[in-house]
């Protein structure tokens, strides 16, 4: 057989397991997404759920999550398209620096940037939160 005729058959082939691959990895990982999310609201207790969702520090949460979503969807929507425009038609000397700066938040990991986070902004308020020490242990004695 030549390199064409295998190579054909193995497209062929391919044609027709690799939906198959996808779709169980989808279901596997739909499951590992959906699985923990049934078992919390299937077995936990009603009443405490429902107490839970309609406290008024969790919607209010729940609200503050998705206005932060839009308003960052719109500020990356509003700069990333005309910046995305600009890098993909013209060439200028920073090009290279303004792509790699956009990429940086993807090589870095999130723990990184965590952990990094803190020691560029030290603030007053935050080494005191950092290096303050635990309150004396009481004296009363409860018994």
């Amino acid at each position: 057989m030549t390199g064409r005729v295998v190579s054909a058959r193995v497209k062929q082939t391919a044609r027709y397991w690799m939906p198959a691959v996808f779709s169980i990895l989808a279901v596997l990982i739909l499951l590992f997404i959906l699985f923990p999310l049934f078992k919390m609201v299937f077995l936990s207790d009603k009443e405490a759920l429902w107490q839970s969702l309609l406290d008024p520090a969790t919607i209010k949460s729940i609200l503050l999550t998705i206005y932060s979503a839009l308003i960052a969807t719109a500020v990356g929507f509003i700069l990333g398209v005309p910046l995305a425009y600009i890098l993909a038609r013209y060439d200028f000397p920073l090009r290279g620096t303004i792509e790699g700066l956009i990429d940086l938040p993807i090589v870095v990991p999130h723990s990184a940037a965590g952990i990094a986070f803190p020691r560029l902004y030290p603030g007053p308020g935050r080494t005191a939160y950092i290096q303050r020490k635990p309150p004396p242990p009481s004296t009363s004695s409860r018994m």
